[in-house]
């Protein structure tokens, strides 16, 4: 029986929901990411693209450290990553710390601001996959990540007899990977924004107490 694995890149995938959100006219701010139905809505579109059933669901993601400079943006970033492992996790979506938070420090009008970005996940999701492709442990996987860096362990994976599947966004897919992959599936946007909750909004006590 044929096994099939997905592999997330966690903040490439968070920035596209993003711009799809934005690109509707909606805001990102009303609706919250840490709670995303994320298996059902991979497991949505396979139902109705290939019929594929799916084994495994792995979500990648870096480690966040806490920045004494940058109390506010370390305790809220924290929190939220600790939600959406949990929301995951009940999804029996594998949540997989590889790589890190880094920041650095640059001046905006002679003010010093600092700025953060995940190193190494590309690359730890990059192993796995090969890995996954050498000892076979999956016959088809499905990649939900638009990074460009991925396209030779995409080629490595190909050449061991894996059937690799691309789950792109419609709203800018990687050419390159299109041509890399086996085949390519596209979310569509609102596909993306119906798997997002709104978040509940908490009436002010005044309002409450009437």
């Amino acid at each position: 029986m044929e096994k099939t694995i997905v592999f997330v890149d966690g903040e490439n995938f968070r920035n596209f929901t993003k711009r799809i959100i934005e690109s509707e006219g909606l805001s990102y701010k009303d609706f919250d990411y840490e709670s995303i139905d994320l298996r059902g809505l991979i497991s949505d579109i396979f139902k109705s693209n290939r019929k594929i059933k799916i084994d495994e669901i792995r979500y990648y993601v870096a480690k966040i450290h806490y920045f004494s400079e940058s109390k506010s943006y370390s305790n809220k970033k924290i929190a939220n990553q600790r939600k959406l492992k949990m929301t995951l996790q009940k999804q029996k979506v594998k949540f997989i710390v590889s790589g890190n938070v880094r920041r650095r420090q640059i001046s905006v009008g002679g003010k010093t601001q600092y700025v953060f970005s995940e190193k190494g996940v590309d690359v730890g999701l990059a192993v796995d996959m090969v890995v996954c492709s050498i000892d076979k442990l999956a016959d088809n996987i499905i990649l939900c990540s638009s990074d460009s860096d991925l396209q030779p362990a995409v080629k490595e994976s190909r050449k061991r007899g894996i059937h690799i599947t691309y789950l792109g966004f419609g709203l800018n897919p990687n050419k390159g990977l299109q041509v890399t992959t086996s085949e390519t599936i596209l979310f569509r946007n609102q596909e993306i924004i119906n798997a997002i909750p709104k978040k509940i909004l908490k009436k002010p006590l005044r309002e409450l107490s009437k």
